[in-house]
């Protein structure tokens, strides 16, 4: 969490060259000539700012952005990308986030509500956590 959006991230790694997209399902990593398929973190991320969106009231869409980093062991050639989405290396990782929070001409976010987010995320994963545990157990 910064001072302006909350980052869902999602870090890739793996070798080789990764073709990237926002909306496939799978991903292509070429290595050594040799094809496989891993699963689109942009989709993984969606699944978790829908989540978040339901289970913690007065949090908009607008305050949360998707954040994917690769590994330095991963190339890839960049993608359009819109205002909420990103895809960067792990190297420029930090500098992308604040060139974001500079630019953006949103509020900061009121110390309050960001302890009330972090409330009620932590309350969400023990419960998730406790129903994990329950399921285990049948």
């Amino acid at each position: 969490m910064a001072k302006k959006y909350i980052y869902i991230t999602s870090l890739v790694k793996q070798v080789g060259e990764v073709k990237i997209s926002l909306d496939d399902q799978k991903w292509r990593v070429i290595y050594n000539r040799q094809l496989t398929l891993i699963d689109n973190p942009f989709v993984y991320n969606r699944r978790v700012m829908e989540l978040l969106l339901n289970v913690v009231n007065g949090l908009e869409a607008k305050d949360l952005k998707s954040l994917v980093i690769l590994t330095k062991t991963c190339t890839f050639n960049p993608i359009n990308k819109n205002d909420s989405e990103f895809i960067v290396s792990e190297k420029e990782a930090i500098s992308l986030i604040n060139q974001i929070e500079n630019n953006s001409n949103d509020d900061i976010f009121d110390p309050f509500e960001t302890e009330r987010y972090c409330k009620a995320f932590y309350d969400y994963g023990l419960k998730a956590e406790k129903a994990i545990k329950n399921y285990k157990k049948k």
